[in-house]
């Protein structure tokens, strides 16, 4: 295989899921899930590839297709053989693909067991979007990469498009339209609940207006 070579302004491990630079394309960096665009391949080994293009400050060797090993956390749990796997929300690290995620890096080759201590190498916290903590597990895996659109992806042609487009406006990424509705639900209810409780308010000072003139 060919394998073109880049330079980055922060130290890189072999495994690390990596983008372009958005102000410099011969540079890359560790990139997360909402970086997802920007997926360009995985930080391999100087022997990992049978030819090498790059200059002489270009020594971090990225793949964009072949069989590598790849960072992965339990984000979005264990992955087994077959499993696409995508960016998660830790840089450089990635997961289990579900049916929202946009773009995979690639195909499983090998399983990850975050319960199975001898898989482990190392542990991050994350917070989730109700800022609650979460500990994942890191481990390695084997990807046959092939960086394409995720093949689980649900659509969204069931939403309107406004309605499509300013989900994703708040999110920064799609949103399944179960979600959407779920979420357009709850906001329909807490503003009945709010519109309640003001009216309520409103006529019990005009009754006790109109008592006490």
């Amino acid at each position: 295989t060919v394998t073109q070579g880049y330079g980055a302004d922060t130290l890189l491990q072999r495994g690390m899921i990596v983008g372009l630079q958005k102000d410099d394309p011969r540079k890359v960096e560790p990139i997360n899930s909402d970086d997802y665009d920007r997926l360009h391949g995985v930080v391999i080994g100087a022997n990992e590839s049978a030819v090498l293009l790059g200059r002489d400050d270009e020594k971090v060797y990225v793949a964009s297709g072949g069989r590598f090993p790849v960072l992965v956390s339990s984000q979005n749990g264990n992955i087994a053989v077959g499993d696409y796997v995508a960016a998660s929300s830790v840089k450089g690290v990635g997961m289990r693909a579900g049916d929202i995620e946009p773009v995979i890096l690639g195909k499983a080759i090998e399983a990850f067991d975050s319960g199975n201590q001898d898989e482990i190498k190392s542990a991050v916290t994350v917070k989730d979007n109700n800022g609650n903590e979460q500990r994942l597990a890191v481990g390695i895996v084997t990807v046959d990469v092939s960086i394409g659109k995720n093949p689980m992806l649900k659509s969204n042609n069931d939403l309107p498009t406004a309605l499509r487009r300013a989900s994703e406006l708040v999110a920064g990424k799609p949103v399944s339209p179960i979600r959407v509705y779920m979420s357009l639900a709850i906001l329909v209810v807490a503003t009945a609940i709010s519109g309640s409780l003001i009216y309520s308010a409103v006529r019990s000072s005009i009754t006790a207006i109109g008592r006490n003139p």
